[in-house]
């Protein structure tokens, strides 16, 4: 069963930089508000790169890992990251890829 177009994609992984993820890991609010400031960015970054007139970029972001390793000297590791995946082309505003 065919449930999506074959079109290219392009796969976007953000880190979260260590000294900010145990905000995220107590506080998992603040996640949804990460999640969009990291498409806004990428959405800046897809429109810049197509050469056209208003292209509107399509793809999924989500929040994909929290790892937590707690190492023999006590400390805690936690690794966060978002991933995305990104149709490698655009829209038109009458939605024809």
């Amino acid at each position: 069963m065919n449930v999506l177009k074959k079109v290219p994609h392009r796969h976007f992984v953000f880190s979260i930089p260590k000294i900010l993820r145990h905000y995220f890991f107590y506080d998992r609010k603040l996640l949804a508000d990460l999640s969009r400031c990291a498409w806004e960015s990428l959405k800046v970054f897809l429109r810049a790169a197509i050469l056209q007139n208003d292209p509107i970029p399509g793809g999924v972001i989500v929040f994909v890992s929290v790892h937590v390793d707690k190492r023999l000297d006590g400390r805690v590791f936690v690794e966060m990251d978002f991933t995305s995946l990104v149709y490698d082309g655009r829209n038109t505003p009458c939605r024809l890829f």
